[in-house]
């Protein structure tokens, strides 16, 4: 059986508030609908495993809000819906130092992840000199009902030459996602899937705040929204 991470500098079960993950999937099946059923949607490894086949295997998807807003004429964004407004509403997010800009549109992202699919370890693209650049991740899984796979956790040396697939030697364990409580992942440390037989779907909302400066703000009590 696998090392199962728990609360860490990685990952962190956000108990102090919960999330109706029913909602959120008669949500989603409205979302489908006019996206995923209309092929509206990018290969999730397309901007990190450059040259890899898009075979079965690395079939996941990233439904990005641009994608939603822009397909096929379907003029609506997922900020639009209340079942995300209330998701955005439990959190204060953090001004941006420098251009004092609110960080209250936080991009929003649904990630489905296809049967099988392996999403090789990775750190999503962070760039420091840029300051709306996503450090943190706040999850709430929608499909499978048990919130699906976990994500992996891998130690940094695992980056010797580009993207490797995964390697037990530099796995740190697996993080298993609650389906009552959001869960706040660092989006700076290597990361990745090995999906099941089944399709996972987890709605995503970037944060523009590295994950110590969160887990001070959660322990001060000005994460929360009152």
């Amino acid at each position: 059986m696998e090392d199962v991470i728990v609360d860490n500098d990685y990952m962190l079960t956000l108990t102090d508030v919960i999330y109706d993950q029913k909602k959120l999937q008669k949500w989603y099946l409205e979302i489908k609908k006019h996206a995923v059923d209309t092929n509206i949607f990018k290969f999730q490894s397309d901007d990190i495993q450059t040259g890899i086949d898009k075979s079965e295997v690395w079939n996941g998807r990233l439904l990005s809000n641009i994608t939603l807003l822009y397909s096929n004429g379907f003029q609506k964004s997922y900020a639009d819906y209340v079942e995300v407004q209330e998701l955005y509403n439990l959190f204060n997010f953090k001004n941006f130092a420098r251009t004092g800009k609110l960080c209250a549109n936080n991009d929003v992202n649904l990630m489905i992840s296809d049967p099988y699919f392996n999403f090789y370890p990775h750190i999503d693209n962070i760039n420091k000199d840029i300051e709306d650049t996503r450090r943190c991740v706040l999850m709430f899984p929608i499909l499978p009902d048990d919130g699906g796979v976990g994500l992996d956790i891998y130690t940094k040396s695992i980056f010797p030459h580009g993207i490797p697939p995964h390697n037990d030697r530099h796995h740190l364990g697996c993080y298993k996602y609650s389906t009552k409580y959001p869960t706040l992942t660092n989006a700076e440390v290597p990361h990745g899937i090995r999906n099941d037989n089944r399709f996972r779907v987890i709605l995503q909302i970037d944060v523009y705040e590295p994950f110590i400066s969160c887990k001070q703000r959660i322990k001060d009590g000005t994460f929360y929204k009152s």
